[in-house]
């Protein structure tokens, strides 16, 4: 597992109005956290920008030792260190299952023993049997475990959740949270945005957006 080291200090985003009015943020291997708030209150920005995907008007974020500047790109970056997973699942529809995976692979080269890896995800997340099917044809819990395989295939040492949960029924609820502590306690760093409060709970750390700020929960 590579270190991950996320320090973020006084970080400012304003649209029309302020959104985020000086977060201060700090994750490393092993951390859990959990990020909560009303719809609105800028989580998904925050997100964003931790995920290196929006960039910020003011404050500092050092990732792994690199100060982040609004003014490069940090694709490569983000592509060796961080998996996303998302409520809507963001797969593409005109793949199947393998494709979807594998998607990754056509952006980072650089991933070794990938297909060794790809044998070992497939099989602990009980999606052998799925693989040719269309994602279209999937149930959700089907599609999110392998929106789950295609994040963790590159090895990140960031995991960034946004409601993974959402569309789930309980039974597969509990299965992409179970998922996420095994990886959690693999060292990887989890950072979950979340309404579930039953979600929240398992996070080590749960965090409250509120004003634009952080806030313990």
């Amino acid at each position: 597992m590579r270190d991950l080291s996320i320090v973020i200090t006084g970080l400012k985003k304003a649209f029309s109005h302020p959104v985020l009015c000086g977060i201060d943020l700090n994750i490393i291997n092993g951390d859990y956290v959990a990020i909560v708030g009303k719809s609105g209150s800028g989580k998904t920005t925050l997100l964003n920008i931790i995920g290196l995907v929006e960039h910020f008007d003011s404050g500092t974020y050092h990732f792994n030792g690199a100060r982040i500047d609004n003014q490069r790109d940090y694709s490569e970056l983000r592509l060796s260190f961080i998996g996303f997973i998302f409520q809507s699942y963001n797969l593409i529809p005109t793949l199947n299952c393998r494709e979807n995976i594998l998607l990754s692979t056509l952006y980072n080269k650089k991933i070794p023993n990938v297909m060794e890896k790809y044998k070992d995800l497939v099989a602990t997340l009980d999606i052998e049997s799925i693989l040719e099917q269309n994602v279209q044809t999937l149930s959700g819990g089907e599609k999110q475990r392998v929106a789950i395989a295609r994040a963790l295939l590159p090895d990140p040492c960031l995991i960034i959740a946004d409601e993974p949960t959402g569309n789930l029924d309980i039974q597969n609820k509990d299965i992409i949270m179970g998922l996420l502590r095994s990886e959690q306690k693999k060292g990887r760093g989890i950072l979950l945005i979340t309404h579930d409060a039953r979600a929240a709970k398992e996070a080590n750390r749960c965090l409250r957006l509120e004003g634009g700020v952080l806030h313990a929960e």
